[in-house]
């Protein structure tokens, strides 16, 4: 008998494998002569879809290989790594839009950031046990203490060592706590008139705490819930932290006792007392920027 261009070619292929050029020659071929795709399909072991796709493919491009796929090229040069290393380590803040601007066949994002990751060195094999090198990790449980402060251009309140309610079901910190906090560190300094900002902490919404803002007449901002926490405060705890363990490096690994503790709260108010009000101003200026910022990212992460 016979045979028509094509039909030569078994349909027997691996599982979920591309068909081959013959294979899908040879489709065409039986489609011609009067095979259905369902057919087809059982013949070579592939859906359906995939006969009405070499079938469409053969008829639009007239071709039976598959047609260029879109993307950047996987493979780059080692010349183009290095001028990207290169361009990395000299202008470190750059974005990775500035990167590609500068190259002349510019890869994709996810490329540069393969080419960087794999171009950082570490440590040499030689320094692995070089003590300025290693990073020690404390097996000890680190100190805290919920604590509030306010702060305001030109001036802060004191620290206020915040206290658990006794009558919680885990004697943890309450809107009682809070309320405790305001009237210690808030109410002495707050002046009529003057909007006092909070996030949306349950201890700060619940009922007691806003009938406690009405009840002293302070207007509290509008924080909408899960908004970008844009608080000029938060790198100010942070302040704090590097202050306090910088004036007393004693605190590292200290014991639990009743003694030790009060002194770190000693130490938590001296450190508060130390911190540079300029660098608070600086923050609490910076606002306009910021919201700025997060106005152009649209509510996702800035620098800020």
């Amino acid at each position: 008998m016979e045979r028509s261009f094509g039909t030569v070619i078994s349909g027997n292929r691996r599982p979920n494998a591309e068909l081959s050029p013959e294979q899908r020659a040879a489709i065409i071929s039986k489609h011609e002569d009067g095979h259905k795709p369902t057919e087809l399909a059982s013949e070579f072991g592939c859906a359906r879809s995939t006969i009405y796709d070499t079938l469409n493919r053969f008829k639009q491009h007239n071709a039976v290989k598959s047609l260029p796929r879109s993307g950047c090229p996987v493979k780059i040069s080692r010349r183009a790594e290095c001028q990207i290393y290169r361009l990395a380590r000299r202008h470190p803040n750059w974005s990775y839009h500035a990167l590609r601007s500068q190259l002349p066949n510019p890869p994709s994002k996810s490329t540069i950031r393969s080419i960087l990751i794999s171009n950082w060195v570490w440590r040499l094999s030689s320094e692995a046990y070089r003590r300025d090198l290693v990073n020690i990790v404390p097996h000890v449980r680190d100190i805290s203490q919920m604590v509030w402060a306010a702060i305001w251009l030109g001036g802060r309140s004191d620290l206020v060592i915040m206290e658990r309610d006794p009558s919680a079901a885990r004697n943890g910190y309450t809107a009682r706590s809070y309320i405790d906090a305001l009237d210690e560190g808030l109410v002495p300094h707050y002046t009529p008139g003057t909007i006092f900002q909070q996030d949306n902490a349950r201890i700060h919404t619940a009922d007691i705490a806003k009938s406690w803002f009405e009840s002293h007449g302070i207007e509290v901002v509008d924080w909408p819930a899960h908004s970008p926490d844009m608080n000029p405060i938060e790198p100010v705890w942070r302040m704090l932290k590097l202050k306090v363990f910088s004036m007393f490096p004693e605190l590292i690994g200290m014991g639990q006792s009743e003694a030790e503790w009060q002194y770190f709260k000693e130490c938590l108010k001296a450190a508060w007392a130390a911190l540079d009000q300029a660098k608070i101003d600086s923050l609490i200026l910076s606002m306009p920027r910021r919201l700025e910022a997060l106005r152009v990212a649209k509510g996702w992460y800035t620098k800020y």
